[in-house]
């Protein structure tokens, strides 16, 4: 994917998400993408069944699925970060489904949440320009 294809997927992505009240974060990194995704229950099925059906995504893995408490990352309508091979690796092959229940109450103890907040106040947010 090509910086102008990823920069025009990432802001379709946006709008979408802001239009379906979607919140979240979407990390990439050659090739990988790994999105965490909050909002009313058919607009993240629909946005997940969007991403499954594109032909422009393969290998699409469910992490965790299950209604939260509160939004986690409810400021954006869908960030962007680029991490290192090493911190996308680590973040997408975390124990996700050992925690669905403490990530559903945002526990502070959930180790998975505890990677991808301190990626997020680390990482430095650039745009695609």
């Amino acid at each position: 994917m090509s910086l102008a294809e990823l920069s025009r997927f990432v802001l379709q992505a946006q709008q979408r998400n802001q239009l379906d009240e979607i919140t979240g974060v979407m990390l990439h990194n050659d090739g990988n993408f790994m999105q965490y995704m909050e909002g009313p229950d058919q607009a993240v099925a629909s946005a997940f069944g969007r991403n499954c059906a594109s032909h422009e995504q393969t290998g699409v893995i469910l992490l965790c699925d299950m209604p939260i408490d509160r939004r986690h990352f409810g400021e954006w309508a869908m960030a962007f970060a680029q991490p290192t091979n090493s911190e996308l690796l680590a973040l997408s092959t975390a124990n996700w489904k050992a925690h669905c229940e403490d990530i559903r109450q945002m526990s502070p103890r959930v180790p998975e949440l505890a990677v991808l907040d301190e990626f997020w106040r680390t990482s430095q947010f650039g745009d695609l320009n």
